[in-house]
């Protein structure tokens, strides 16, 4: 995404951007010109990931940028006028459980909004609950402990759930005099839901929307200039370099560790990030000359964004024979895959062993 001024840096096409200083080209999926409205980004690239989540696969949407540059109105827009990828999901959502010809019987959705402040993380429709805990098991996966998640039954429900966060969030800031650019926020959507196969017969999913509104990347020596404490300014820095390292580790595809603990943020987008879903990534950036090194550090992040292959499977929910079943099967995997090693390892000594007796013989 990107605003342009008239003293251009880049110049760009449908799917790059050039810088015409370095002659760089930064390539992507699909560039958004300032003329395309967020119905447009949804329709073209948004729209087609939530049919994924209707078949029990995780879908994560979250804007990256400098502040100031679009991230906050392509994610929650204006009421009516240009309404943001938030609550076009949501619409969408709620249409396609509801369409007479699909394939789904039952489904429950229920929401959460959550905000990263200060390595903090609070929750935003109960604004009494703060500094939350951030736990892991087996049936829930990552997640934030005692944070609300309400039951909707339609999209203006759940617009409401939205509205009510975004006002608690407004109504903390004005009482600390602080701006919303310096957290990150997490709207979630999960649905648990039947779908019927080719055979007639039911089967049990659930899916998760990820919806993140990232804090302003901007580097830290300009945000202290604009009145940022210096320790919020280091923790937003903190988070924002642990996802970029994070991105930076993925995107070489080598498998080698990624360290997901460094901060809240990351810690919570490990499965949208390098797990089990499919994810969009839309970096918003200015063009002028004032703000050309943060436009440069932008591309460069969506470049490796970019490249990080990720491998998604529907969330089948199976019953307690079944599970017995899938963990027998991966103990008998695993089994295997040790008889393998101690074979391997035995033959490599057995010739090792010959190799040395018949140097002996010689």
């Amino acid at each position: 995404s990107i605003k342009d001024k008239t003293e251009s840096n880049f110049s760009f096409d449908t799917k790059t951007i050039t810088n015409s200083k370095t002659k760089e080209i930064f390539t992507f999926d699909s560039v958004i010109t300032p003329a395309m409205t967020n119905k447009d980004i949804f329709e073209k690239l948004i729209k087609q990931n939530l049919s994924c989540l209707l078949k029990g696969i995780n879908v994560s949407i979250f804007a990256y940028g400098q502040t100031s540059t679009g991230k906050t109105f392509t994610m929650k827009g204006e009421p009516k006028n240009n309404e943001g990828l938030i609550p076009l999901s949501i619409k969408e959502i709620f249409n396609s459980l509801n369409n007479k010809d699909s394939s789904i019987t039952k489904s429950v959705v229920k929401v959460s909004y959550s905000e990263i402040y200060n390595e903090t993380v609070n929750d935003l429709i109960d604004s009494t609950k703060k500094n939350l805990e951030i736990r892991e098991s087996a049936p829930k996966g990552i997640f934030v402990n005692n944070l609300s998640e309400i039951t909707v039954t339609n999209a203006e429900k759940a617009m409401q759930l939205l509205n009510k966060g975004e006002t608690n969030r407004i109504i903390a800031e004005t009482k600390l005099n602080e701006k919303s650019s310096r957290s990150h926020t997490i709207f979630k959507i999960n649905i648990e839901f039947f779908l019927k196969d080719k055979n007639n017969k039911e089967k049990k999913y659930n899916a998760q929307l990820n919806l993140v509104d990232l804090a302003g990347s901007e580097n830290v020596s300009k945000a202290k200039c604009e009145g940022m404490r210096i320790k919020e300014g280091g923790n937003i820095n903190k988070s924002l370099l642990a996802l970029s390292n994070v991105i930076n580790k993925l995107s070489q595809n080598n498998k080698s560790f990624v360290n997901y603990r460094d901060s809240k943020l990351t810690r919570l987008l490990q499965t949208a990030l390098g797990g089990n879903s499919k994810t969009s990534i839309i970096c918003t950036m200015v063009d002028d000359n004032n703000h050309y090194s943060e436009t440069l550090n932008t591309l460069h992040f969506g470049m490796k964004a970019k490249n990080i292959k990720t491998t998604v499977k529907a969330n089948e929910v199976v019953n307690d024979k079944g599970k017995i079943a899938m963990e027998n099967q991966a103990l008998r995997n695993k089994i295997k895959m040790l008889e393998k090693l101690i074979n391997d390892k035995k033959s490599l000594k057995d010739k090792e062993n010959n190799n040395l007796e018949n140097n002996i013989n010689k």
